[in-house]
């Protein structure tokens, strides 16, 4: 067998075990408790917005609402459709995520890479995803939709960007994102920053027109819609402790270390390649900005999802630099089951959770959360 059969047989596999360990987040979403608090509290909003009430300026402190608005609306409509806002959620979280994998393997496919080298990107995101954010996957939350309009952006733009018309779409991707979760600023920023210093005069121009423009659309309808109320809440006080980020960011480097330490090694090495030197920099501003975000209410892992993309586009650069003959293809294989090797590690016991003891453990959830909601009402 060839190096580079053996290379698609391996990433074939790998992307086989991070299907697998999405399979009992995909299966739990049909259950009926509480994946986390967020989901109540995203469907009340839902609720609110295909009923035409008000998102925002609510009399009561206990009732804050600074997210922005179009997951509400999004899901909301799909779930009055659908019968569940919850469940439609989920449902669309986990296929956010899969788009989210997609654009990885379209982005390193764009950068010149065999289709052995996209497979690696992908099974690296959706196993990292799967095995660090289980509770984020297939769970009625608007971040990783919004992370999935980014990516959309990111990969139009990797495969157009020297066409002015079609790099004019990209701002709209990035609206798009910004208006479904407020904290995923990376990935325009860094792409807007390579249109200045990189792009053609011609793109530069169609793109800054197109976000300048969408910053007053949106800016304008905001406010027709949800008055000063919205603005007021994205930008009202958040609580914010150094002793809660600390613990947070020490928990996530330990926990992708073994990715991580490889993949940022592999990328100064790689930095001739046409993508590496982006792809480090929205590694290394990803964790550095996660671990500033870390310290305020109410986060979580999410604040890290930057860094988990930009993990799976690195792996894929890495897989492909590394396969060129004058280097070591063989030890692209290693490099790939090293980054993927909690995942390896994690699929037996993720599936036994789709054992018949694991699905009645999902019954027992429900019925003690259905007995929970009884009680209140």
């Amino acid at each position: 067998m060839t190096v580079e059969r053996l290379q698609r047989g391996v990433s074939i596999g790998l992307v086989a075990f991070a299907l697998a360990m999405l399979a009992y987040p995909a299966v739990r979403l049909f259950w009926d408790f509480e994946i986390d608090y967020n989901e109540g509290w995203n469907a009340v909003h839902q609720a609110r917005a295909i009923a035409g009430q008000p998102l925002y300026g609510s009399a009561s402190p206990l009732f804050f609402n600074n997210y922005p608005p179009l997951s509400f609306y999004l899901i909301g409509g799909l779930g009055s459709v659908l019968g569940d806002s919850v469940r439609t959620g989920r449902l669309v979280s986990l296929l956010s995520l899969l788009v989210v994998g997609a654009c990885c393997y379209g982005v390193i496919r764009a950068s010149g890479a065999r289709r052995a080298h996209g497979l690696v990107a992908l099974a690296t995101c959706l196993g990292l995803f799967a095995l660090r954010a289980p509770d984020y996957v297939a769970m009625n939350d608007p971040q990783l939709l919004a992370q999935a309009f980014l990516c959309v952006g990111l990969l139009v733009y990797v495969r157009h960007r020297q066409s002015p018309g079609i790099a004019a779409s990209v701002p709209l991707w990035f609206a798009l994102g910004l208006l479904t979760k407020h904290n995923v600023l990376l990935v325009p920023l860094l792409v807007s920053a390579h249109v200045l210093l990189s792009a053609s005069p011609r793109v530069r121009l169609w793109y800054s027109c197109s976000a300048v423009g969408l910053v007053f659309a949106v800016v304008i309808t905001l406010y027709c819609v949800h008055g000063s109320a919205f603005f007021h809440a994205l930008a009202a006080p958040r609580v914010y402790d150094l002793r809660r980020a600390l613990p947070l960011t020490v928990d996530f480097l330990v926990s992708v270390w073994l990715p991580m330490g490889p993949v940022l090694l592999g990328l100064i090495a790689a930095h001739t390649l046409s993508l590496a030197r982006w792809v480090s920099a929205y590694l290394a501003l990803s964790v550095l900005l996660g671990a500033a975000l870390s310290g305020g209410a109410g986060v979580d892992v999410n604040v890290f999802f930057d860094a988990f993309i930009a993990m799976a586009l690195g792996a894929g650069l890495i897989a492909q630099w590394l396969s060129t003959p004058e280097r070591a293809p063989r030890l692209a294989l290693a490099f790939a089951l090293v980054a993927n090797a909690g995942v390896l590690a994690a699929t037996p016991s993720q599936l036994a959770r789709l054992t018949p003891s694991g699905l009645a453990a999902l019954d027992q959830t429900e019925r003690r959360f259905q007995a929970d909601v009884a009680y209140l009402q």
